[in-house]
């Protein structure tokens, strides 16, 4: 019997008792007031009781479930305690205690070819989440990322489609949001499309921080700004220092993207490589264009292109941005690229964000 079925059927045994009980007072006849009112708060006691056992029964059945090795996703919503015997939703796993374990390993079901989220997943460290050569897609439409990693180290994201079903909005977040100290931070096998602001955010403000992610093997396409990568400041005096950021981007598609492939600034050294990326001014919500470039470097970024193919189509007359933006004179700033990973176009517009 299902959790939602014991409730019901709790709810139902209570009424009885209730009505069992005024009969054998004496309460044959319209009951007054004063009984209505006692009636009414032994029934919310009742139901609040039984809400209680719902709920212990099914804390018991998510800590039985969180043991498992590797954690299994077999339900396609979110994080309701209701149906626990249909096993764990996708924010549960990532919620599970470590326990003697070195991470979570969380494997969605073959069964499982859609998640639908109420509200963004913030991973801790130790988790991994594979979804399989079939890319079952989780999707959140609302204010915010779909994940965020946060301080976050040992963290992989592998064989999933993401998508927040927009490609451009007002609304902030993006589908995928590293921020902060983290290191082995790794995104493969992904198609991340049509996002709020941006498909990828990379990004550490204090000098403190030390963030190391590989984005490899993956498509990103359909949406207006693909990947920024942002680090603290960098001292003019200081260029050799080595960088906050340290990103890998490898064997990536970009398709039907705008710009930023990627969009550097600050202590970051970033090494594009093996990859293809093909794009266009992207239409906007409010029936604007959006820019259109390859790879932008400033503020003392550190950027290596290689063997990678830039394609800019459909530029409807526009200049297309490449190499550093026009008006930074930072002497750390560097834009390497090799004879085959040239990119295409200008740096010279105004319409970059």
């Amino acid at each position: 019997m299902s959790i939602r079925q014991k409730t019901y059927r709790l709810r139902g045994i209570i009424t009885t008792a209730l009505l069992i009980a005024l009969t054998a007072c004496g309460h044959d006849s319209e009951p007054s007031g004063e009984n209505i009112a006692e009636t009414e708060t032994a029934g919310r006691n009742g139901i609040h009781n039984a809400q209680l056992t719902v709920r212990r029964d099914a804390q018991s059945k998510l800590e039985a479930l969180c043991q498992s090795a590797p954690l299994i996703v077999t339900r396609k919503d979110d994080d309701s305690i209701v149906d626990l015997d249909l096993g764990l939703s996708l924010r549960q796993a990532t919620g599970c205690p470590l326990g003697e374990r070195p991470r979570r390993q969380i494997i969605i079901d073959d069964s499982v070819t859609q998640i639908k989220l109420r509200s963004p997943i913030h991973l801790f460290s130790n988790t991994h989440i594979e979804g399989g050569e079939a890319r079952p897609l989780v999707r959140y439409q609302g204010g915010g990322s779909v994940f965020y990693v946060d301080d976050r180290s040992d963290v992989r994201l592998t064989g999933l489609s993401i998508t927040q079903g927009t490609g451009a909005s007002n609304q902030s977040g993006d589908c995928i949001s590293v921020r902060g100290n983290g290191q082995d931070i790794l995104l493969e096998n992904l198609h991340v499309y049509a996002c709020n602001d941006g498909l990828i955010d990379i990004t550490a403000s204090r000098k403190t921080d030390r963030l190391s992610v590989t984005v490899r093997d993956s498509l990103l396409s359909d949406h207006d700004k693909a990947i920024l990568i942002s680090g603290p400041s960098v001292d003019a005096e200081l260029c050799s220092n080595p960088a906050s950021i340290n990103v890998y981007l490898e064997r990536l598609t970009f398709l039907r993207t705008g710009q930023r492939h990627p969009r550097v600034a600050g202590s970051v050294d970033v090494k594009l490589r093996d990859s293809i990326v093909s794009h266009e001014p992207f239409l906007r919500p409010d029936g604007s264009y959006g820019a259109s470039y390859g790879v932008i470097a400033s503020q003392g970024a550190r950027v290596s292109v290689e063997r990678t193919v830039f394609n800019a189509t459909n530029l409807r007359g526009r200049k297309i941005a490449v190499e550093r933006l026009v008006n930074d004179t930072h002497p750390c700033t560097e834009l390497i690229y090799d004879a085959e990973g040239r990119p295409t176009g200008s740096a010279e517009t105004g319409d970059i964000h």
